[in-house]
C-alpha cells in the first residue's frame, strides 16, 4: 500500500531494521546457553498467606507537634491500633519515617512472622525499596 503510493512520485519505500546485525550477534554472543558450565535453580520459598499481617503507617506533622497512627491487623482479622505523638520536631517525611520504625519495632516486639506495610507516603515507600534515592543526611540516616 505503501509503495503504491510513493511510486507515483518516483519514490521507493525502503524499511529499516530494528537492530543492527552487529548489536544481535553481540547479544546472541554474550547470552548463548553453554551446556558445560553448571547452573543453578535458585526458588523463592511459597508464601503462606493466612499468616501475613498488615499494618498500616501514617505520619503527620504541623509547626506545632508531629505524631504517627499505627494499625495492626492479624491474619484473622484483629486490630491492633496506636497514637503516637513525637516529642520533636519532624518534617512530615521525618514524621513518616518514624512512623514506619515505630510500625517495625511494634511488630518485632510482638514476634510477627510476615508483615506487609501500607503508607500513603510515595516518598517513603520509594526511598525504603530503593527506587528513589535519599537526598541529605536527615533522610539518609533513616536508611
Amino acid at each position: 500500500m505503501v509503495s503504491v503510493e510513493l511510486s507515483q512520485f518516483d519514490i521507493n519505500f525502503q524499511p529499516r531494521t530494528t537492530i543492527k546485525g552487529q548489536a544481535l550477534t553481540d547479544f546472541i554472543a554474550e547470552f548463548t546457553y553453554d551446556v558445560d558450565l553448571p547452573t543453578k535453580v535458585i526458588e523463592k520459598p511459597a508464601m503462606d498467606l493466612t499468616k501475613l499481617w498488615k499494618l498500616y503507617i501514617d505520619g503527620s506533622s504541623n509547626e506545632n507537634r508531629a505524631g504517627a497512627g499505627l494499625m495492626l491487623i492479624s491474619p484473622e482479622g484483629h486490630n491492633i491500633h496506636c497514637a503516637l505523638r513525637f516529642g520533636f520536631p519532624a518534617s512530615n517525611n521525618k514524621a513518616e519515617y518514624e512512623a514506619l520504625i515505630a510500625g517495625l519495632k511494634l511488630v518485632q516486639e510482638m514476634r510477627v512472622g510476615m508483615i506487609k506495610v501500607y503508607n500513603d507516603s510515595k516518598l517513603v515507600v520509594c526511598q525504603v525499596i530503593g527506587d528513589y534515592q535519599a537526598r541529605g543526611g536527615k533522610m539518609l540516616a533513616y536508611l
